[in-house]
């Protein structure tokens, strides 16, 4: 859903290849030991769709001897996005303008992104 108050975009500053859904995944895994095991996943997914609209979603989820964790899927950003000389640039939620998100690059078919958050590797999603 786009929203109506922010530019619209020029088909040109949309890079083609940013067009999809694409998911970030990190596990965590404690050694065990007296406190026992312990696993803690976060699966980010990033949805760049043709209209220049972004949508960013974070979900958590954990668990160990006795305990349990599910934080559900979670919305982190929505607005629009644009590309240029390999930067995403994002607009809404309370920004001003298109603002940098993140400078990306391919590796075959994976979506390398570097930011505030660090090196991400993503990988598309149908």
């Amino acid at each position: 859903m786009q929203d109506p108050s922010a530019p619209t975009q020029p088909a040109s500053q949309l890079d083609p290849r940013l067009v999809g859904v694409w998911v970030n995944e990190n596990q965590i895994n404690s050694p065990g030991g007296a406190g026992g095991f312990a696993s803690f996943s976060t699966v980010m997914t990033m949805e760049l769709d043709a209209d220049g609209t972004i949508r960013q979603f974070t979900q958590s989820v954990g668990g160990g001897g006795e305990w349990s964790s599910n934080s559900g899927r979670r919305l982190d950003f929505e607005g629009n996005w644009r590309a240029s000389n390999n930067t995403l640039l994002v607009h809404g939620m309370g920004l001003p303008d298109y603002t940098p998100a993140a400078t990306y690059s391919f590796s075959d078919e994976y979506l390398v992104t570097n930011s505030d958050m660090g090196r991400l590797i993503w990988q598309r999603r149908s």
